[in-house]
């Protein structure tokens, strides 16, 4: 029993019928070229996004942690003020 029988297979194309076969021939090669295309530039568009993405998530965290530091710094400025105010003024006892 053979798996792959070529004179069943050729029968069907006759004398005529060489363009079928050309045909084929480059509609096979033409999906075979689209899929290894569509593999390697999605391969790429994964390793040029991640540079990408990379760059965003260090932005976003530069801005955080900016911010964090700020609100830090207005928090100690608005209590060292209220410290300031609340502090009795010593009058000079000599006077």
């Amino acid at each position: 029993m053979k798996i792959l029988d070529f004179k069943k297979i050729l029968r069907y194309f006759d004398k005529y019928s060489g363009w079928k076969i050309t045909v084929v021939a480059f509609l096979a090669l033409s999906l075979l070229l689209i899929i290894i295309n569509y593999y390697i530039y999605s391969d790429l568009e994964k390793n040029i996004a991640r540079p990408f993405d990379a760059e965003v998530e260090i932005q976003t965290l530069k801005r955080e942690l900016l911010t964090k530091v700020l609100s830090d710094l207005r928090e100690k400025e608005k209590r060292f003020e209220q410290s300031s105010l609340l502090k009795p003024e010593i009058s000079d006892p000599s006077s």
